[in-house]
């Protein structure tokens, strides 16, 4: 996987100057990418014995066969310690200890696991009670603990040309995506980034990114004044948005770092939650 530290440095000032994030806040993020990249080439050297589906039938991998060997997998259970450790260290508020309990049992880890893939909020909701904590904080402790795994994943079993799917979930483990953008040829190819394992596939231009919807009068998009290399897909059937990279025609498309690019464009966030849009 890409070390989103490198780029994170790079752009720290940028960040920093629009003031949505503070130099704790860049901190935060640099352990996270830290722990994110080790954790991946551990994992890369220890995969977990998971089904693939047969070419053609997608998504590729069968995430039921890796929910039942999570519980009892050693690093899975050490890296989810690390990561609880990190966040804790960065917000000395927050306690993890009933939800690392949690995260323990099959149960737990297999209504985890489903819920991401369908977002049933309800279900994550319910285990975020469970384990005492926020749903925002128990989310972002199971995406940032699984996306390693499954980055790594995807990295040993997925090789399939990226032109060859149109759907707007990730044909590989069937999330959803967090980021697109547009190659910077004349009537540029849509690619969507996978929120989960960082995949990135084609598809329609016109398109939503989250329901598909496909009626170009239910679609708006959004850029600021001046500054042509971001824009925001708005969908007013499902009130849900995702912001976009336009690279230009020298840009390489493995180049662009979405993870941090993503964080470039928090001032974006603001404004479409003002607009009454949301992010899935």
């Amino acid at each position: 996987m890409k070390n989103h530290n490198t780029n994170l440095e790079l752009n720290k000032e940028k960040i920093l100057q629009q003031g949505m994030l503070t130099e704790a806040n860049i901190n935060f993020y640099a352990d996270i990418f830290d722990y994110q990249f080790t954790t991946a080439n551990r994992w890369a050297a220890e995969l977990p014995k998971v089904e693939i589906r047969d070419e053609g039938t997608e998504p590729v991998l069968d995430t039921a066969s890796l929910q039942n060997v999570l519980p009892s997998n050693q690093l899975y259970l050490s890296s989810l310690t690390e990561l609880a450790a990190i966040i804790s260290k960065h917000n000395p508020g927050l306690n993890f200890d009933h939800a690392l309990e949690l995260l323990k049992h099959d149960s737990a880890n297999a209504g985890i696991i489903e819920s991401l893939l369908i977002m049933d909020n309800s279900k994550i909701e319910q285990l975020a009670a469970s384990a005492g904590i926020g749903h925002e904080e128990f989310l972002f402790l199971v995406v940032n603990c699984l996306k390693p795994l499954f980055i790594a994943l995807r990295e040993k079993h997925y090789t399939a040309d990226p032109e060859t799917h149109r759907e707007k979930t990730c044909p590989f483990c069937g999330y959803y995506p967090d980021m697109a953008l547009f190659s910077g040829e004349k009537e540029g190819k849509r690619y969507l980034s996978c929120g989960l394992c960082e995949n990135l596939w084609a598809y329609r231009r016109i398109s939503c990114a989250i329901c598909g919807e496909s009626d170009q009068k239910k679609l708006e998009y959004f850029s600021e004044e001046g500054n042509d290399r971001y824009r925001v897909d708005a969908c007013h059937t499902c009130n849900g948005y995702i912001k976009s990279v336009r690279l230009n025609r020298l840009d390489e498309i493995e180049n662009c770092d979405l993870i941090i690019e993503n964080l470039m464009t928090l001032p974006l966030d603001v404004e479409m939650l003002k607009k009454g849009f949301s992010k899935p």
